[in-house]
């Protein structure tokens, strides 16, 4: 969910009282986004195959739209698999507030998934994992609350730049030998 902060200053009979802070949470899934762009990534020709180096992985049609990903690993060591969508040149989503898609995967309390950016020239950054669902799920990553990824190249300037996005990646960590994803309806959103 999206973290807020909320500082309460009370005034009490001309004195200030020592400020309250709380932080919260809430679902930006709950709320209709003001503007959204389907990436147009159902299509599973549109993903390129990105796994660690003990797994493989087949891209198919979704039985109920959106891409398939079936991952297998055969060898010890980290299992990730992130099948990657370029943008060649790099995309402006600067316009937008965050990044959401729908996903499902199996077994869903053996895995972990996220969403990844990589801004131009190779910095990576990543959304908190979200658990897995067998059950079709909805997402909405702020671009805002993703933080850069530390094994990628560290950044110039410390801060994601949505107006030169080379990569797109939405996958998952696991320790399981064979595990599927699936992913659909992509879109760029705008809450503010």
């Amino acid at each position: 969910g999206q973290l807020m902060k909320l500082r309460v200053v009370p005034t009490f009979e001309g004195t200030n009282a020592q400020p309250s802070m709380s932080y919260f949470r809430f679902d930006p899934t709950r709320l209709t986004p003001t503007a959204s762009k389907d990436l147009e990534l159902n299509e599973p020709g549109k993903w390129r195959s990105n796994i660690s180096g003990n797994g493989s992985m087949e891209t198919t049609a979704g039985a109920e739209g959106g891409v398939h990903f079936e991952v297998k690993f055969t060898g010890p060591g980290d299992r990730w698999c992130y099948p990657m969508v370029p943008f060649d040149p790099p995309a402006d989503f600067s316009q937008y507030d965050g990044i959401s898609f729908d996903f499902r995967c199996a077994p869903e309390d053996k895995m972990s998934v996220r969403l990844q950016v990589t801004e131009s020239p190779a910095s990576n950054y990543l959304n908190e994992a979200c658990q897995g669902s067998s059950e079709w799920r909805t997402v909405s990553c702020m671009f805002r609350n993703m933080g850069w990824g530390s094994f990628s190249p560290p950044d110039a300037n410390g801060k994601l730049d949505t107006d030169a996005i080379r990569n797109l990646l939405i996958g998952l960590n696991t320790g399981e030998d064979a595990v599927w994803l699936e992913v659909r309806n992509v879109q760029l959103v705008r809450y503010w």
